[in-house]
């Protein structure tokens, strides 16, 4: 089920979704997080131990994060 940005701090390095839970974004993928909106839908899907794909269902573009 996807989720929604709420907000996006740090100028990208952290979003938070409207289930309440804050992503911070790995280094290298904040100038895409900087692109994600507010009310934009995402889907989070694990790719490691601890480590998630954040993807903007719009365009397919995605940043990869580790919960807070």
């Amino acid at each position: 089920m996807p989720n929604m940005i709420m907000e996006v701090e740090n100028d990208g390095e952290v979003l938070v979704l409207d289930d309440g839970t804050r992503w911070r974004v790995q280094a290298g993928d904040t100038p895409t997080a900087c692109t994600m909106l507010p009310s934009e839908n995402v889907e989070v899907t694990e790719r490691g131990i601890g480590l998630y794909e954040i993807k903007r269902l719009s365009d397919g573009q995605s940043v990869l994060a580790t919960p807070e």
